[in-house]
């Protein structure tokens, strides 16, 4: 083992310390070949070692980082997994790392632990969207249920993501007027109806509808319009409640 990595051990206690974040700080790299990973952040080292002893005992990736800088330079949004945020770090707070975190882009599902029960601190950290409140000592099946919910719900969102990702691929190859048939077929209008709005022949908007659950992937307009409304709904400024998942 290098010699920098030895200078970052103590800041740094992961199951796989990955080299590329002690020798090359400037380029970041995705931990455990994009295995879901537990990244606790905690500024007492002797906790990161007890939680990772109890996380690896269900076979799980971790790692720990005991300063919240660190962690905030390293993390990538693209990484699987989910947070242990220590709220009280004088470094940085647990809820001021997770803002920060959010700004940088990495919204991976997080929990938040703290030695002291602080109502407040614990109203703000589940503001943020936190999984769960944990007060130490952290007893292990509390802490194994919150970690294996927070890593579903990563799970779920990256599928969602994904699933958002091919719906736009797949619009971006409509053509204006195909946009313009589809935005009318998914309030429900028929072809005579929409050749009337459009001023168009019914053939021709049978042509463009053809087109449409073609270059959709959708098998039938049931399938069309469903996509369409979960691609709205996955939208930022869309409501909360209301959409239905992404397939599995």
């Amino acid at each position: 083992m290098s010699a920098a990595i030895n200078d970052r051990a103590d800041r740094h206690v992961a199951v796989t310390l990955r080299p590329g974040i002690a020798s090359s700080p400037e380029i970041p790299s995705s931990p455990l070949d994009h295995r879901p990973t537990v990244f606790v952040v905690d500024d007492d080292p002797l906790y990161c070692r007890s939680v990772t002893l109890m996380l690896r005992s269900t076979s799980l990736a971790v790692e720990c980082f005991v300063e919240p800088k660190t962690f905030l330079f390293t993390c990538q949004p693209d990484w699987h997994g989910c947070m242990l945020l220590d709220l009280a770090m004088p470094e940085m707070s647990g809820t001021e790392l997770r803002r920060q975190l959010v700004l940088k882009g990495c919204r991976q599902p997080f929990a938040v632990v703290s030695g002291s029960a602080d109502v407040s601190m614990a109203v703000r950290a589940m503001q943020l969207g936190a999984v769960d409140y944990l007060m130490k000592p952290v007893d292990r099946d509390k802490l194994i249920d919150v970690v294996s919910r927070a890593l579903r719900l990563d799970k779920a969102q990256r599928r969602t993501r994904a699933y958002r990702v091919e719906l736009q691929s797949r619009l971006s190859l409509l053509t204006p007027r195909e946009q313009q048939v589809l935005e009318l077929v998914v309030d429900g209008l028929l072809s005579k109806e929409i050749a009337k709005r459009l001023e168009i022949s019914i053939k021709t908007v049978e042509v463009h509808r053809s087109n449409i659950m073609r270059k959709m992937k959708s098998d039938s307009l049931a399938q069309l319009v469903g996509s369409v409304a979960r691609y709205d709904c996955q939208k930022p400024d869309a409501p909360s409640d209301g959409c239905a998942p992404a397939p599995r």
